[in-house]
């Protein structure tokens, strides 16, 4: 009898188990990590300024081919784009020269 008895209470036990690990899993931690690109709110950019370090990298880079309102730069330059707006770099001394925005 015992032994019928621990073998039912094992049972229920398992299937109990079983049913609350098919649970779905609903783990809203609310922790919602967004990792933006860098923005400053505040840059008005203007041709002769240089540009940040940060978009210096290649990262920032963009091809003109893409956009319409972009030319193709000439030797020494590139285009980045800095919180939505597209700036034309000088490769040597990282000034602004032109900007579209």
């Amino acid at each position: 009898m015992r032994k019928l008895t621990t073998a039912i209470i094992l049972a229920t036990a398992g299937i109990v188990t079983t049913s609350a690990m098919a649970a779905p899993h609903d783990h809203n931690d609310m922790r919602h990590e967004h990792h933006a690109a860098y923005q400053d709110k505040k840059a008005d950019w203007r041709p002769g300024q240089f540009a940040p370090k940060q978009y210096v990298s290649d990262r920032y880079k963009v091809d003109h081919r893409g956009y319409k309102k972009l030319h193709k730069p000439g030797r020494g330059q590139h285009w980045i784009k800095a919180n939505g707006h597209y700036l034309l770099i000088n490769d040597h001394n990282h000034k602004i020269i032109q900007v579209v925005r």
